[in-house]
């Protein structure tokens, strides 16, 4: 008998194989449509309302400490998508990182794959993408908020 095989006794039940991935678990939780609507920036992003974290914010609260927002403690850039054009050579285009480069970067010291350059003619404002000496970049899309230092050697990318 195989573990997948059904038993003719009634008290057993068959037995699955392990899988070899463990299953991810889906957390769900419910919000009240008042919290949605209570502040005037109305999130619609889940993750804003998960009770883990607004139980930490108010366990952070009562214990004393003072909670700051992140854009008014700093300049808060979010760059939206844009179709790249790339270019050969630094003559035609600047230097270009996305989150994988920012990762080999910091393991190995070069970005995946090497150098590549994003066209100047690119249709989108090339000067909003730049990024300079001691900001920090975080990743938004795929895995979402890894933070990034930017040293002098980037300034410019």
């Amino acid at each position: 008998m195989t573990n997948c095989d059904m038993s003719s006794e009634p008290d057993q039940k068959a037995v699955l194989p392990e899988r070899q991935e463990p299953y991810r678990k889906i957390k769900f939780w419910q919000t009240n449509i008042v919290d949605i609507f209570k502040d005037d920036d109305v999130r619609l992003d889940a993750t804003h309302f998960d009770p883990d974290v607004i139980g930490a914010v108010n366990d952070l609260k009562e214990a004393g400490y003072k909670l700051d927002r992140l854009g008014d403690m700093a300049e808060v850039y979010l760059r939206g998508q844009f179709t790249r054009i790339w270019a050969e050579d630094a003559e035609h285009g600047i230097p270009y990182l996305n989150a994988t480069d920012m990762l080999s970067l910091l393991a190995l010291g070069v970005p995946a794959g090497g150098v590549r350059y994003l066209s100047k003619a690119t249709d989108t404002d090339i000067d909003a993408l730049i990024v300079r000496s001691d900001w920090l970049l975080m990743t938004c899309s795929g895995t979402i908020g890894r933070v990034f230092y930017v040293p002098d050697r980037l300034d410019g990318w």
